[in-house]
């Protein structure tokens, strides 16, 4: 390590960086600095600007020191954080470049070029440098984490896994971590990619251990969740998810999460009071109030129903399950005519769907349209898996579909004629 180089440990460290205030008021004036002034002095002066926000004097002074003397790589790392500050990718580019081909073993300038392309959205070049920076530094969680969160947005969870192994021998080893607070999202995308790969056991293992580092991160506890409700450990997962909200209450994902986990529990109600924090926390998705709309239906308020229903389609009015599922509340409302209008829309953009088809034909008999009644009826043996008998609504509430009380008499009605 050359003299610059220890200098520049020592003022990170805070310590052998004393500078006379008046020698930086001269640097800010451009006072040009005398031949007696020692590189070390001149560098200190530039890391006290660099420290004090002043950056553009520290790069003005930065440079000086390069063109005195071009071949010191401490003079080059310096100048790419002072860049960092000023946000000019493509200098901060060309002084690690620069900084590479003195000093091609540091890490450091990898890891500083790698983290611009990585903003320049330049993914395989970052990723080149990031692999650079392992093969020198191995002991480095923040190393790991910048690695891993580009893998994973690029996808290469094959990639992924294989770095994450080679950190978790890193732990193994014994040897100190450098940058530990990074420990925990290692973890997190550790476990993404384990996810994605269906191994939800491991990837609930390793979400753990990033809630063991990080017990406050509500994302974590968000993600343990979703698995565990993969699991169907539905319990767990909603004990992840209240967590979740009581570290972050105004998260609007983490109450959406919620309702999916209550709903199958079951719980409606509570399902339904976190739509609505959803939509006062400011999320206008469709998906949401038509989340609403079919929570308002199993709890058996039709007219709340069928309002988000008619919102929904307003603004898509091609969503066949939307279409069905108003047709079904506009039924309990005893507004025949616009159900039978739902189905029959519903049933140009799904001409298949056994649930369309079974509406329809009740609807249709219920208004004295036997012969359109009897042709939904044939459609429904010749286009669906299903035979249509009197037992298929009970067939069919076992793959999870619904039919009221009032449907079902009006369907068994069709078989008593």
């Amino acid at each position: 390590m050359n003299v610059v180089s220890t200098l520049l440990l020592a003022c990170m460290l805070g310590t052998g960086c004393v500078v006379d205030a008046q020698e930086i008021e001269n640097i800010v004036e451009g006072e040009v600095f005398t031949s007696t002034k020692s590189s070390e002095d001149m560098y200190q002066l530039v890391w006290k600007l660099y420290k004090s926000n002043k950056h553009e004097e520290a790069l003005k002074l930065i440079d000086k020191l390069i063109a005195q003397d071009k071949t010191i790589s401490a003079y080059y790392e310096l100048k790419c954080y002072i860049l960092i500050a000023l946000k000019r990718n493509a200098t901060i580019i060309e002084t690690a470049t620069k900084g590479i081909a003195l000093d091609p073993d540091n890490h450091s300038f990898y890891d500083i070029r790698g983290n611009t392309y990585y903003f320049d959205l330049k993914p395989e070049l970052a990723r080149s440098d990031y692999q650079k920076v392992l093969q020198l530094e191995k002991n480095n969680a923040r190393y790991y984490n910048n690695y891993l969160k580009l893998l994973n947005e690029m996808r290469k969870d094959d990639e992924l896994i294989n770095v994450f192994k080679l950190f978790e021998n890193s732990m193994v080893s014994g040897e100190d971590i450098k940058e530990p607070r990074f420990i925990a999202d290692v973890y997190f995308y550790g476990a993404l990619a384990y996810q994605r790969q269906k191994d939800n056991l491991r990837a609930v293992d390793l979400l753990g251990n990033a809630i063991k580092k990080s017990p406050e991160a509500a994302m974590y506890y968000n993600n343990r969740g979703l698995i565990f409700q993969d699991l169907n450990k539905l319990e767990a997962a909603k004990k992840d998810l209240d967590k979740a909200i009581e570290l972050d209450r105004d998260n609007p994902v983490y109450y959406e999460n919620r309702y999916a986990i209550f709903f199958d529990l079951k719980k409606y109600q509570e399902a339904q009071n976190d739509l609505l924090k959803v939509i006062s926390l400011g999320n206008s998705d469709l998906d949401i109030y038509a989340a609403l709309a079919l929570t308002y239906d199993v709890l058996n308020n039709y007219p709340k129903a069928a309002e988000y229903y008619d919102l929904v389609l307003r603004k898509n009015p091609n969503q066949t399950m939307i279409l069905s599922n108003y047709a079904y509340a506009l039924f309990e409302l005893n507004q025949l005519s616009k159900a039978i209008e739902m189905f029959e829309r519903a049933l140009v953009t799904d001409s298949a769907e056994v649930d369309i088809l079974v509406g329809l034909a009740v609807l249709y008999h219920v208004d004295g349209k036997e012969n359109k009644s009897k042709d939904l009826f044939q459609d429904i043996k010749i286009k669906t898996k299903y035979e249509a008998k009197k037992q298929l609504l009970e067939t069919l509430e076992k793959e999870d579909y619904r039919f009221s009380l009032k449907f079902k008499a009006a369907w068994e009605n069709c078989f008593s004629d």
